[in-house]
């Protein structure tokens, strides 16, 4: 899509997975409610927090999209009525810390309240470690529960079981593993999957921070919220792997909770793409797009299709 090649994707996001491309190649996209969009043959994750959605060059390409996954009609004409009026919050601790997407984002913030909505600044909590390794936790449950239950749909050609693809790859460690261990599958397996106590004691506890103590209050007074994403793309390798140099926590209550998340790019950070997140309650997707369309700076590919006729 970035480079001009595709008009449209759909994704799959548990926490940052239509998020983080979108922002790091300047294109939208939404991750809806869990729930709103059918994730029948996807595989799974989580079924808590994944859910299908679209990812185009442009917001109203998204919006049109979003209709035919829902099935729901009114979302593109939603962004055609603007924002004057709409509250928005901004989610001040939010940040990537990287000074220059950070500044970014201040001028598009700058532009909701141009386009006339109230713009608010508001407390919103960051995910403490804890917080991480009880999504992990429930993360790893739900994955191995999730995979038993789908794997066996696929017919019986290949592995039944997420233990039965451990001893596939082991068996087949020499491609299967040549650049990367199972050290989270294996430890799916240990969990035991989500009839336990240490599932529900984690999906409780975060369930708790990310709806009590993160969304609820920072969304108290304000119809969504809105942070930066991630600052510029970092390189990645088969030896090192990847590690982002500028994430802001913005999708992790959101993904916990399952709401929506939207992401447009705001324009470019020494020559690469940055996008801003935003964030709602269930439902209310529409708005999220709408505050994206009076936000976005649609980047334009590199390389386009030669003119003829």
């Amino acid at each position: 899509m970035a480079a001009g090649l595709a008009p449209l994707a759909v994704g799959t996001e548990t926490d940052g997975s239509i998020t983080c491309p979108c922002s790091l190649n300047g294109v939208a996209g939404i991750k809806p409610a869990v729930g709103a969009v059918p994730a029948k043959q996807v595989v799974p994750i989580s079924f808590s927090q994944d859910s299908p959605g679209p990812m185009a060059r442009t917001v109203a390409d998204v919006a049109v999209i979003l209709e035919i996954l829902c099935v729901q009609r009114g979302i593109g004409a939603r962004l055609q009525r603007g924002i004057t009026g709409l509250r928005v919050g901004v989610a001040d601790a939010w940040r990537t810390s990287h000074p220059a997407t950070d500044e970014l984002f201040e001028e598009s913030v700058d532009r909701i309240r141009s386009a006339g909505a109230e713009v608010v600044y508001v407390s919103a909590a960051v995910p403490s470690p804890e917080v991480y390794e009880d999504e992990l936790i429930v993360l790893l449950c739900e994955l191995k529960s999730s995979m038993d239950a789908y794997l066996p749909t696929r017919g019986p050609g290949g592995p039944q079981s997420l233990a039965e693809v451990i001893v596939h790859e082991d068996t087949q460690k020499d491609k299967e593993q040549k650049w990367f261990g199972h050290d989270l599958f294996e430890r799916a397996v240990e969990l035991g999957g989500c009839d336990n106590d240490s599932y529900r004691a984690a999906r409780a506890r975060n369930l708790e921070w990310a709806i009590t103590t993160c969304l609820e209050p920072a969304m108290d007074a304000v119809a969504v919220l809105v942070a930066p994403t991630y600052g510029p793309a970092w390189k990645s390798d088969l030896v090192l792997g990847g590690h982002p140099a500028a994430a802001a926590p913005t999708t992790t209550a959101v993904s916990i909770a399952g709401w929506p998340i939207a992401t447009v790019p705001m324009g470019l950070v020494s020559g690469l793409p940055v996008g801003m997140g935003i964030v709602g309650r269930p439902g209310v997707e529409a708005d999220l797009l709408a505050v994206g369309s009076v936000v976005e700076r649609p980047q334009r590919p590199a390389w386009t299709a030669p003119h003829r006729g």
